[in-house]
């Protein structure tokens, strides 16, 4: 891709990272490139570098180099022929922007994979989504259609999901099925009409949010991704298994960053001292956004068609002391669970942020 082309991707060391942030949201190509004064390549920006920026305690006021990678993998432009080394940049080192520099390292173009066909576009882990709630609090719209099949926009929130990850390669998807199933199945079917492949784990009774992973059959060892089905979120799937694979996760745990302002004063005391009053403060809390991932062996903790919750799992993990993290999101990401939410999603008029 020419530079003109890429010119919004491109900031100076200087700018803040509000402004990468807004870019990444913005631009269909989630990466920063940062330039000196001398225009030479010095870092790079993605959505991971800037979550581990705010877990560090930047904010938006810190300038790109705070959060920036150094020194990102690049080719000169007498390698651009040179097949072998792509490939090992794009397919080897999952990325998918190249930087081209000449001798100078003054950047000069960026090499896409799409441009690349003979590079492996798809993802094979398992990705799960748990359609087989009631809705009750939905009802009475969940009366006669599963909560999962509600529209948004001209679409099921289900395939909302499904689009928004076949989009990054995911292909190979499980839906969790028990209330009205019938109607999810009759309208996915196997999934070929949306370019992916739709297999279905059918509860026979109500297993909760996790049990029915103890159904799920797999041949592989890749780590699995399980959605709940009342989820709409810009997350890239792809980001995030790549998260949970360079952090040597066990379970990670896709979380929003919830802001609250108090509508009373707060006391910060020592012993019974006052040493402190803030005056209506914002109170931060990380929430779950019901959005994981897992590794194969996450699954012998859960009993076979026993009923368990997502919560009570997550206890058995930390139990376990298995390795468990967060990551952080700061993408569009909404809960249709409740009619408030529903309604609020419906009401807007544009729909393309969650194609």
């Amino acid at each position: 891709m020419e530079i003109k082309k890429f010119s919004h991707n491109i900031l100076s060391e200087n700018t803040k990272i509000i402004k990468a942030l807004k870019i990444l949201n913005q631009t269909e190509i989630k990466i920063i490139f940062i330039l000196n004064k001398k225009k030479e390549l010095t870092g790079s920006i993605t959505d991971g570098d800037l979550r581990r920026a705010f877990l560090k305690g930047y904010h938006t006021s810190n300038k790109v180099t705070d959060a920036m990678k150094k020194n990102p993998k690049f080719i000169l432009e007498n390698q651009i022929n040179n097949e072998k080394l792509i490939e090992k940049y794009f397919f080897k080192l999952g990325i998918d922007q190249l930087p081209v520099v000449n001798n100078q390292k003054k950047l000069k173009r960026i090499l896409l994979s799409s441009e690349l066909k003979h590079l492996k576009q798809y993802q094979q882990n398992a990705f799960v989504i748990m359609a087989g709630g009631f809705g009750k609090r939905l009802r009475p719209l969940t009366n006669r259609i599963p909560k999962p099949m509600i529209k948004v926009g001209n679409k099921a929130i289900l395939q909302h999901i499904i689009e928004s990850a076949a989009s990054v390669g995911f292909y190979n998807f499980y839906l969790s099925v028990n209330y009205l199933k019938n109607k999810i199945q009759n309208h996915f079917e196997d999934g070929r009409k949306f370019g992916v492949k739709i297999s279905y784990i059918k509860e026979s009774k109500p297993l909760g949010t996790a049990g029915s992973l103890s159904l799920l059959k797999t041949k592989d060892n890749l780590p699995i991704i399980v959605v709940n089905g009342d989820t709409i979120t810009e997350v890239n799937f792809k980001n995030l298994i790549n998260y949970h694979k360079k952090n040597k996760s066990q379970f990670t745990i896709v979380t929003n960053l919830e802001r609250k302002k108090r509508q009373i004063g707060v006391i910060e005391t020592k012993s019974n001292k006052v040493i402190d009053i803030i005056e209506k403060p914002v109170v931060m809390t990380k929430i779950n956004t019901g959005i994981y991932v897992m590794n194969k062996e996450i699954l012998k903790l859960i009993k076979k068609n026993h009923f368990l919750n997502m919560t009570d799992l997550i206890k058995k993990i930390i139990k376990n002391k298995k390795r468990i993290i967060s990551f952080p999101i700061y993408e569009n990401w909404d809960d249709v669970g409740t009619k408030k939410n529903l309604y609020k999603l419906q009401k807007k008029n544009s729909v393309k942020s969650f194609n």
